[in-house]
């Protein structure tokens, strides 16, 4: 078992540039960049200068980037077809954030249905395995893989997986959202990817109680957090696991004290997971 510990770059206290030495003194090694593109300017990892300073504080302070998650399609959706205005900027975006992530030496690209992209019916899931089969070709050029983030049901999952068809596609688990959003079981879900082989090593890891996201400490909400991480301690589990609540947001950062105490609670209950 060989377990690494890290954090989704939003969830950091700090602002962007400045987590990369956060997440190091708080003992995490690894960031997963988020993708998201303020209207008025690119997104600042299309520039050569940042993913270079990017690449070179986290040699200092030895901290990894294995991947992106490229949050812009929750806004612009992978089921807009092709021809479409939005559907246009859905392979515009996949072929920006492959040209980041392959300059930055990235294993993975994560593309999410939430939000914008949220499939409801047979074609929505058909057009968005269009595009995911896009990204996996691309990525494939570059030796990475592509994952989709979503909430839909076993069954829906594996529709998904056939439609794609390529070896370089899996899925990403979160440890709140089948539950906050599906009310899924989460242990079935988990069990059902890792059974499957479609259970992708680097996890996100929240609670929070209902359909609050991330609004919970490790442990204090109703997704059964603590079953998943034993779930992958009984398989020994190899990969990352991120941390992805939000301390410096409410009704968290209300649970008292700072919020950096509220990280490093959450280090220390992920980490003490797979203790002996």
């Amino acid at each position: 078992m060989d377990v690494k510990f890290g954090i989704i770059d939003f969830a950091l206290p700090g602002k962007r540039i400045g987590n990369i030495k956060l997440a190091s003194d708080m003992g995490l090694n690894g960031i997963q960049i988020i993708y998201i593109t303020p209207e008025d300017e690119p997104f600042m990892l299309d520039w050569k200068w940042h993913r270079d300073y990017y690449l070179e504080m986290g040699d200092k302070y030895n901290v990894k980037f294995p991947s992106v998650n490229v949050s812009d399609f929750d806004y612009t959706g992978m089921l807009h077809p092709k021809n479409t205005e939005k559907g246009k900027l859905v392979y515009d975006i996949i072929d920006r954030t492959i040209d980041m992530a392959s300059y930055m030496k990235m294993q993975m690209v994560l593309y999410p249905s939430f939000g914008d992209g949220e499939i409801r019916t047979e074609e929505e899931l058909e057009i968005t395995a269009e595009a995911l089969r896009y990204g996996c070709d691309e990525a494939a050029k570059h030796g990475m893989d592509v994952t989709s983030e979503n909430t839909l049901s076993p069954e829906w999952t594996l529709k998904l997986a056939k439609l794609v068809d390529r070896p370089n596609f899996s899925i990403s688990y979160d440890t709140q959202n089948y539950w906050r959003v599906a009310r899924l079981d989460q242990l079935e879900v988990i069990d059902f990817l890792y059974k499957n082989d479609l259970l992708y090593p680097e996890i996100h890891v929240k609670d929070g109680i209902d359909s609050v996201i991330s609004s919970q400490l490790i442990g204090d909400g109703n997704a059964n957090v603590p079953g998943s991480l034993e779930y992958l301690k009984n398989i020994n589990y190899d990969g990352w696991l991120y941390l992805e609540n939000y301390y410096s947001k409410k009704p968290l950062c209300e649970r008292g004290g700072d919020i950096f105490d509220l990280l490093r609670q959450d280090v220390k209950r992920m980490k003490g997971a797979f203790e002996e």
